[in-house]
C-alpha cells in the first residue's frame, strides 16, 4: 500500500504539472475544460468510496470515518487544483462550495449521497431541509445563469413537498424556498421523479413522455436545461 501510495502521487504531480503548464498557456480554455470534465463526473467519482450497504466499518477498522475520508479527499482536489493554478473562489459555476471548510463539503456530498440525490439511489429521496437546501444551493451554484436572461426563475412544483425555485441573475444565482409569482420556467413533478432526474437515474425526456414531468414557461429557456445544468 505503501508503494502504491508513492506512485500515484507521480502520477498526479505529473498531471498537476501538465494541467499547471496548460493553464499559463490557455486560461480560459484550460479552466473551462477542467470544470466542465469535474461536474460531468462528480457524482460518480463521489460514489467509489461509498461501501456496500453504507457499512461504516469498512473504514473505521482502519481508524477513520467516511467523513475523514471526505474531508481529506476534499482537502486533496482543493490543493491540486490551487496548484493548477484555478482561481476557484471566482469561477462563477464550480461544483464545489468553496466558502466552505474541507469537512464541511465532504459532510455535504456524504448528505446528499445518503439522500439518493446523488449516486445510487437508496429507497426513497431524502427529503429533510437541511439536505434540500444543500441540494438546491448546489444546483444554484452549478447553473450557467450566464447563459439565459439576467432575472430568469426556474420554479419547481411538487406536490409531495415545499416548492423551491432558483434565481439566476448572471453570475449571481441563489435558491428560494416557496413560490415566485410569474416564473420563467415551471416544472411539475414529483419529489422523488426529481431525485431520480438530478440524480441522472431517469432522463429528462422519459419523464415527460410518460407524464411525470410538466415543463412550461418560456421555450427558449427550456430548450437549454439540460445544458444550463451540465
Amino acid at each position: 500500500m505503501r508503494n502504491v501510495a508513492i506512485d500515484e502521487q507521480r502520477h498526479i504531480a505529473f498531471g498537476v504539472k501538465l494541467l499547471a503548464d496548460l493553464y499559463q498557456a490557455d486560461p480560459q480554455g484550460t479552466q473551462d475544460a477542467i470544470v466542465d470534465l469535474i461536474r460531468e463526473v462528480l457524482q460518480y467519482t463521489l460514489s467509489v468510496p461509498i461501501p456496500p450497504n453504507w457499512d461504516e466499518s469498512y473504514t473505521t477498522c482502519f481508524g477513520y470515518t467516511l467523513e475523514d475520508l471526505y474531508e481529506e479527499g476534499a482537502r486533496a482536489n482543493e490543493a491540486r487544483l490551487r496548484a493548477v493554478g484555478l482561481p476557484l473562489d471566482d469561477i462563477a459555476h464550480f461544483p464545489f462550495p468553496m466558502d466552505v471548510t474541507p469537512r464541511e463539503r465532504g459532510r455535504r456530498a456524504l448528505a446528499l449521497l445518503r439522500a439518493g440525490l446523488l449516486g445510487e439511489g437508496n429507497g426513497a429521496i431524502g427529503r429533510d431541509p437541511e439536505t434540500v437546501r444543500v441540494f438546491f444551493d448546489l444546483l444554484a451554484r452549478n447553473v450557467r445563469g450566464h447563459e439565459v436572461p439576467h432575472g430568469t426563475t426556474i420554479q419547481w412544483e411538487f406536490p409531495d413537498m415545499e416548492p423551491w425555485y432558483l434565481l439566476l441573475e448572471g453570475d449571481r444565482k441563489t435558491a428560494h424556498q416557496g413560490r415566485v409569482a410569474q416564473p420563467t420556467v415551471r416544472l411539475k413533478l414529483r419529489y422523488d421523479d426529481f431525485g431520480e432526474l438530478v440524480s441522472e437515474r431517469a432522463q429528462p425526456h422519459w419523464l415527460v413522455l410518460r407524464g411525470r414531468m410538466r415543463p412550461r414557461g418560456d421555450p427558449r429557456v427550456l430548450l437549454k436545461l439540460q445544458r444550463l445544468f451540465h
